[in-house]
């Protein structure tokens, strides 16, 4: 989790899917071999972008789960 927000260049507390999808896109696009880059490193990209996503879906359905506070 850490290497994926240090890879897409994002931080934990701002962490969203439209920031990590923007984040993916540009990096990706500017890694490509077509650009004369690095596969390897559009595939760290993609892997980081997966993990955040992921973590995310993980986290809103946590969050839609858990029951209303009662007091």
């Amino acid at each position: 989790m850490d290497e994926a927000l240090k890879i897409l260049d994002l931080d934990r507390k701002d962490l969203n899917l439209a920031k990590v999808e923007e984040k993916y896109k540009y990096l990706f696009d500017v890694n490509s071999k077509e650009k004369g880059n690095s596969f390897y490193l559009q595939s760290k990209v993609y892997y980081a972008m997966d993990i955040l996503k992921k973590e995310i879906e993980f986290l809103q359905k946590v969050k839609q789960d858990k029951p209303p506070a009662t007091e």
